[in-house]
């Protein structure tokens, strides 16, 4: 629906600018140079990375992602969302239609990146690091402890559901 509209509205950017009289050509090709460089701006913006689209981790990471499982109707719902730093992976499990059990999952693909985020834990941090996979694991249980399955869907909306 997004690209949609933009396409339209550099189509309507284009006609008009195309419409316009001007007294000198050289003025129109100049003009209609600007409209092409609003146009492949507005074409960048729609091209931003998919983020249902996981690039960029190492096959040991990507193991570990599938390990986590995916998404059964109101037992476990697994989703995540990725950026060129890091894939984030929520894993919730229920019971009786209520979290029992919600773990968050940074999966980091830069290394720099990695060396940051791992400073910031200590031991008053409830997160756990993996090195060698440059995973950081935390416990988001008591955060969510109340909700249902329908109410965390909703709360991960924004994120890409893990599905079979």
């Amino acid at each position: 629906m997004k690209k949609l509209i933009s396409v339209l509205l550099v189509l309507g950017v284009l006609f008009s600018f195309s419409s316009c009289k001007i007294g000198e050509d050289k003025k129109r090709e100049e003009t209609l140079e600007e409209a092409k460089e609003v146009a492949s701006k507005f074409e960048e913006t729609n091209t931003r990375k998919d983020p249902k689209v996981i690039e960029n981790l190492s096959k040991e990471q990507k193991q570990y992602f599938d390990s986590l499982g995916s998404s059964e109707q109101g037992t476990k719902l697994v989703v995540y969302t990725d950026s060129p730093n890091f894939t984030l992976v929520y894993s919730c499990e229920f019971k009786d239609n209520r979290v029992s059990k919600v773990m968050s999952y940074h999966i980091i693909k830069n290394d720099n990146y990695f060396n940051a985020v791992r400073a910031g834990i200590d031991s008053r941090s409830p997160a756990t690091v993996d090195e060698k996979n440059k995973i950081i694991k935390a416990d988001k249980t008591e955060k969510y402890k109340s909700k249902t399955y329908d109410e965390m869907t909703k709360e991960f909306a924004q994120y890409s559901f893990v599905e079979e």
